[in-house]
């Protein structure tokens, strides 16, 4: 498969359509789902900004409108900017500003009203859709053209954005492919903590692989039960931060073990067992 993680989509959806691409407490999005979303979607994007690239900002916490969001904007060839449903509105419309985005999807476009007005417009993901058009084969993009702009939490100050291109996403792939995570039956675990900062870069890598992204929702089942759920689901990659990898591993019994597992992805901390 080649070309960008829209293209491998398209891909997937017409070669494997039943196979499962997300898998969370909502149910089961399959390859064909999620590319018939993608599709309308990003055909009411290109309606709604055009076909030069802009930054469209996502906010939402449900999976599957995450999912669909952000390939959608990559599919009509635009720049997503996730926005993290935690942050406070103000800070998110500082995000918004400042890659000077002229529309933010999500699954609460109340969420953004203010007396004030913004300055960009909200659309609701599923509203959208509703009201979307198939957009066809997805924009052709270079290697270097930016794919994602990635902001901090801006919690110790200004948020600050990171650009993605769409080379770096395939380097990511490439090593990951060489650690031996490749298509195939693949079940890549990814806890939602309340952020979406990570999904951007988790979604195409699992899309890229052909995986199963399986989503564990901490805020609804807390943390100590993701050992059991790792056994359960029989997950094969996990992705965490080092802080919830050492909760894991002290719920874990002495003769306990993860069957499944082979690989951990950490990020955003540095790795210590003091």
């Amino acid at each position: 498969m080649v070309g960008s993680a829209a293209n491998v989509l398209v891909q997937l959806a017409a070669s494997d359509p039943d196979r499962i691409a997300i898998e969370s407490d909502e149910g089961v999005v399959t390859y064909g789902e999620l590319n018939a979303a993608v599709d309308l979607l990003a055909g009411w994007i290109a309606d709604a900004v055009g076909d030069s690239p802009v930054a469209v900002g996502v906010r939402a916490r449900s999976p599957r409108q995450i999912a669909v969001a952000l390939q959608a904007i990559s599919r009509a060839g635009h720049i997503a900017v996730p926005l993290d449903p935690s942050s406070p509105v103000d800070r998110l419309e500082i995000m918004v500003a400042d890659v000077d985005a002229p529309l933010v999807l999500t699954d609460d476009p109340a969420y953004f009203a203010s007396p004030s007005g913004v300055s960009f417009r909200v659309a609701g993901i599923d509203d959208a859709l509703s009201a979307g058009r198939p957009f066809g084969p997805p924009a052709e993009v270079s290697d270097d053209a930016v794919t994602a702009i990635i902001f901090t939490s801006g919690s110790t100050g200004a948020p600050k954005g990171t650009m993605t291109t769409q080379s770096r996403s395939f380097n990511m792939n490439a090593r990951y492919e060489a650690a031996g995570i490749g298509p195939g039956s693949r079940r890549f675990g990814l806890p939602m903590t309340g952020s979406i900062s990570n999904s951007e870069a988790m979604v195409t890598f699992s899309i890229l692989s052909g995986a199963t992204i399986v989503y564990y929702d901490i805020k609804a089942r807390g943390v100590q039960p993701v050992a059991q759920w790792l056994r359960d689901k029989k997950i094969q990659y996990f992705a965490t931060v080092p802080t919830m990898l050492r909760l894991m591993m002290d719920e874990l019994g002495a003769d306990e073990k993860w069957p499944d597992l082979e690989i951990v992805l950490t990020w955003g901390e540095g790795m210590s067992w003091n």
